[in-house]
């Protein structure tokens, strides 16, 4: 909480959203730190949400107010990269999206990807499955 309220401060009107919406989804508890990767995850859902984009390792380590190497070095002593968080929000909206019906276009563009196939790609490697067939294979498990 301490760590996202300065820039908060300083940021866009959709940062401020952003910041807000991580804080909600980070742990609350007095005196109870959370790790580092909760804070990232947290922020990156928050802006995939609010900015159809996700925050590069910059914008993070600015939003936490640590150095990128201080950020870096906290994920790795956690045993993530930051590239595993930014992706694991992004395939987890992607996921939701999909499952309540939204087109691939559209869920491409809003979790940050510019064209559908770079977004079929990855989520490919993600499910092992495209777009398509995953929302096909959930279809039908639905019923």
């Amino acid at each position: 909480d301490q760590l996202l309220r300065c820039p908060l401060r300083r940021s866009s009107p959709i940062m401020a959203e952003v910041i807000a919406a991580a804080m909600e989804g980070s742990s609350d508890q007095p005196g109870n730190q959370p790790e580092f990767s909760a804070l990232v995850r947290s922020l990156q859902s928050a802006s995939i949400k609010y900015q159809h984009r996700p925050l590069s390792q910059i914008e993070v380590s600015w939003l936490l107010d640590v150095p990128v190497r201080t950020l870096q070095h906290s994920l790795k002593s956690e045993g993530v990269r930051f590239d595993q968080l930014r992706d694991g929000s992004r395939h987890k909206l992607a996921r939701q999206a999909l499952l309540n019906g939204r087109e691939i276009e559209e869920v491409a563009h809003n979790i940050g990807f510019a064209h559908r196939q770079s977004f079929s790609e990855a989520f490919s490697k993600w499910e092992g499955c495209s777009p398509s067939e995953f929302r096909s294979r959930s279809h039908v498990t639905a019923e």
